[in-house]
């Protein structure tokens, strides 16, 4: 830390010439046109159909092998012991009541298997986005930390936030998909050609 102190006081960094900096500006500009410019031309592209796989009876595993209980107690106790809200028990107590669960938990497991029935319990999920600075709308991207040294894709990616909170909020809040490439469209032809 100190040596990087001394170091930017004794050979500053030379800031770039203003002519320097007015090509930058046009690179900058060639480039966020030519992405705009390439989304727009997506968004006029048809929407390609929605391919529907089918499973067929080949396509299918026809059974599987059922766990026992070593394999339980392996996976349980490698598990981390942390607890979701939709748990019925809290992990650290799975892991101390192992020995005597793990003959319930091997049926069950071993009955979804054999039945392809799976309790629903088990399909449910809690995801809580959490916000690291409580004032903050959630509406809006967080804009990642980047250096300045960003071309290509990684560019568009660290400015993409950006991009996406400057929209205006009924934009951004569109109902549907449709409604969104729509609204978006009239909003970057307006900004584009002032229309």
């Amino acid at each position: 830390m100190l040596f990087s102190t001394i170091n930017r006081l004794l050979r500053p960094i030379d800031a770039p010439h203003p002519s320097d900096a007015l090509n930058l500006c046009s690179k900058f500009l060639d480039f966020f046109q030519a992405k705009v410019d390439s989304i727009y031309q997506q968004l006029l592209q048809p929407a390609s159909p929605p391919l529907h796989t089918h499973v067929t009876h080949r396509m299918c595993l026809p059974s599987f092998s059922p766990g026992d209980a070593p394999q339980i107690v392996e996976l349980v106790t490698k598990a981390k012991a942390s607890t979701c809200p939709l748990d019925s028990m809290p992990t650290t107590l799975v892991k101390a009541c192992l020995p005597t669960l793990c003959p319930v938990m091997v049926d069950i497991i071993n009955t979804s298997l054999e039945s392809g029935i799976v309790p629903s319990s088990f399909k449910t999920a809690a995801v809580t986005p959490i916000l690291k600075k409580p004032g903050l709308d959630p509406g809006l991207l967080s804009i990642p930390h980047t250096s300045l040294r960003t071309f290509g894709d990684r560019a568009f990616s660290a400015a993409a936030p950006t991009l996406w909170n400057s929209l205006p909020a009924e934009i951004r809040n569109a109902a549907s998909l449709d409604i969104f490439k729509k609204a978006l469209k009239t909003y970057l032809l307006t900004m584009a050609y002032g229309l």
